[in-house]
């Protein structure tokens, strides 16, 4: 009669989230490699770390997310991890954490499209409108964020500021607290010079 030997399982990976702010740590995990073997993680082709397996053929570690090049809000990120005879890939996104509004330089009623990145997923992101002495003058809800980053990538067309601001320098904070919270956490202040 043959003899069966148990088949070992393909290698695995895996992090702890399917999204990262840029330059963050990522938790990355996996099994199903050679007890002892030295593994190369790589993203996007280059090495960031190495590590070696545990006599369980898993491994821990964490890697930075790293950047994003200019211009850029989002993107997803391919993260390799080998030895001499195993590999197994994993996909992930990168986002930067903001909130900004385009075009940048437009009048106070003039109309503009906001968006938000890295606040989360399903949060809904408000903008709270300070006025130069500080105190708050309005609140409006931009929408909900969608995808694994939590991001408003671009609202429809909408007025800078939905009421008639007096001259100074105004704060648009950017966050997901429906009150006005200076301590919110994420959060996102824009300078906006009112002439």
């Amino acid at each position: 009669m043959p003899v069966v030997l148990p088949q070992t399982p393909p290698p695995w990976v895996v992090t702890d989230r399917r999204c990262y702010v840029a330059d963050r740590p990522v938790q990355v995990s996996g099994g199903g490699f050679d007890p002892g073997e030295t593994l190369r993680i790589t993203r996007e082709g280059v090495v960031v770390a190495t590590t070696v397996a545990a006599a369980d053929g898993s491994f821990a570690t964490s890697i930075p997310s790293g950047k994003l090049p200019r211009g850029v809000a989002e993107r997803a990120t391919e993260l390799t991890v080998g030895g001499d005879t195993t590999s197994a890939v994993q996909r992930f996104r990168v986002t930067r954490f903001g909130a900004a509004f385009a075009p940048r330089v437009a009048s106070p009623l003039s109309f503009v499209r906001f968006s938000a990145f890295g606040f989360g997923l399903g949060r809904a992101v408000y903008v709270h409108y300070l006025s130069p002495d500080g105190t708050a003058a309005k609140t409006v809800r931009l929408g909900g964020t969608r995808g694994d980053c939590g991001s408003i990538r671009r609202t429809s067309a909408r007025r800078l500021f939905p009421f008639r601001p007096t001259a100074g320098t105004w704060q648009l904070q950017f966050d997901t607290s429906r009150a006005v919270n200076p301590e919110a956490v994420p959060r996102v202040v824009v300078p906006v010079r009112v002439d």
